[in-house]
């Protein structure tokens, strides 16, 4: 660290350093006997060593002074930054600042009038002490309290303080029975726009209201598209059994515009989508369950597939599941054979063929490389095992060749068709199964479903206690 303020003079012969605005003396600034100045001499500076510091404004050199300086600017190297002496010398400043600021604030909440503090950069300031701004805010509220307020009746400035009604006038102010008077009666409807002369409801040209069509905090809870109102609705299913939902819960919107036809968009409890149109006279009945990430898997083959609990496993063993199959397990029991536990064979609905679906990946002409040889055990679960598919019946240059090792000598030697092999390299195999009703998703969407019900039965059961409130009135 350096010290720089202020100036200095020197004169040829003497050893004596005189300061201008310098605080040589000051512990914090850390000026002491040993240390070097170097004063600025145009091109040649003089650099000597400090023998004593005799006060904020005397410094006293190791040798005398070779020239003659007045107004000249120094600096004195207090400490090498960094260092254990600096940060003795450091601490030992800040401690001495600090004791003496405690007493500082000692004085200025003790003593009366006012209080000088010296700042660690020498400006030194004059405060209030505490007792002395305490004289001053009780000399605040004397005046305060001998101020007379006036009578209501009288006028300040020409300005009536109270009065008893509300009008026009730009001199009165009305009192509290005035303003209350004025707020009870009735509004001028003439003067509010047409939405304060419409009747609340749900016929057309009504004001609509909190729970109208199921908007707000409440839910309308379908029963039939027949016997709901035309216009939009917002609703809920709790496992209604009818043409749209087939016991499914979630929510929807209904738009009815006669009481023949109706459209409705409903997410049921396994966030899938539906849309469909109803044609009640015609017996018309279109619904369409839109396809998504949720509801589909991408197969080795780049081709989307319906999924529910689908399976995908990988050459070496590891496998992924999605949401619906979460539980189920895959392990490599030996080349080519893959064991999926937990669960109970092949999904029940064939939808990815007669034996509920494997989805084999294939060449760029569509030929699968591995045949698959599968059986389902007992307990449900399915052993799958894979082997090279050769297509020897076709032209050599199409055929899946594929190397099963190379020997010593650099020999190339080839599966045969039929042989035992694992699912080749960055592909997968997709296996759709049926979860048991102990599964991870089965159980999530029974406790779903059940908590639903139990907030719809809390809903009804609030609707009817507040029902009878109103009837008892």
């Amino acid at each position: 660290m350096i010290y720089t303020d202020g100036t200095i003079a020197i004169k040829a012969g003497s050893p004596i350093v005189t300061g201008t605005g310098t605080q040589w003396k000051k512990n914090i600034h850390g000026v002491a006997p040993g240390q070097l100045i170097s004063i600025e001499n145009g091109t040649a500076p003089v650099s000597m060593m400090i023998r004593a510091v005799n006060s904020d404004t005397e410094l006293v050199l190791s040798f005398n002074a070779p020239v003659t300086l007045s107004g000249a600017k120094y600096s004195i190297a207090t400490t090498v930054p960094d260092t254990i002496s600096d940060a003795a010398r450091t601490m030992s400043a800040n401690q001495g600042y600090i004791v003496y600021f405690l007493q500082a604030m000692e004085q200025w909440m003790t003593d009366t009038g006012r209080v000088e503090i010296e700042l660690p950069n020498g400006q030194k300031v004059t405060l209030d002490s505490i007792k002395a701004l305490n004289e001053a805010i009780k000399s605040i509220n004397d005046k305060v309290d001998a101020i007379k307020i006036p009578d209501a009746t009288t006028k300040q400035k020409g300005i009536v303080q109270l009065s008893a009604s509300v009008g026009t006038s730009t001199t009165k102010v009305p009192h509290e029975k005035a303003v209350s008077d004025a707020l009870g009666k009735k509004a001028d409807t003439s003067n509010l726009g047409t939405a304060a002369g419409k009747n609340t409801g749900t016929a057309s040209g009504n004001v609509i209201e909190v729970g109208a069509f199921g908007l707000g905090d409440k839910t309308l809870v379908y029963k039939r598209a027949e016997t709901m109102g035309s216009g939009c609705s917002f609703f809920s299913n709790l496992g209604y059994q009818d043409d749209w939902f087939s016991g499914q819960w979630g929510a929807g919107v209904m738009l009815k515009y006669d009481t023949l036809h109706y459209f409705m968009t409903f997410i049921d409890g396994s966030d899938n989508l539906w849309v469909g149109h109803h044609n009640i006279a015609a017996g018309k009945f279109i619904r369409n369950k839109v396809y998504s990430e949720n509801n589909t898997a991408v197969d080795a083959n780049g081709f989307i597939k319906k999924a529910s609990p689908v399976i995908q496993i990988h050459p070496d063993g590891h496998y992924e599941t999605n949401d619906e199959s979460e539980g189920a397990e895959v392990s490599r029991t030996g080349t080519g054979q893959y064991h999926i536990t937990g669960i109970l064979g092949y999904n029940s609905d064939g939808a990815w063929g007669v034996n509920g679906g494997i989805s084999v990946p294939k060449d760029n002409n569509g030929l699968e490389l591995v045949y698959v040889d599968d059986h389902v055990q007992e307990d449900g679960s399915i052993i799958i095992e894979t082997c090279h598919r050769q297509h020897a019946h076709l032209p050599e240059r199409f055929q899946n060749k594929r190397v099963k090792h190379i020997t010593p000598e650099g020999e190339r030697v080839y599966y045969q068709d039929g042989e035992p092999c694992d699912l080749p390299e960055s592909t997968h195999l997709d296996v759709r199964v049926e979860m048991p009703q102990g599964s991870v998703w089965n159980v999530k969407q029974r406790e779903l479903a059940e908590q639903m019900e139990h907030e719809q039965a809390e809903r009804e059961a609030q609707e009817a206690a507040e029902q009878g409130v109103d009837s008892d009135q």
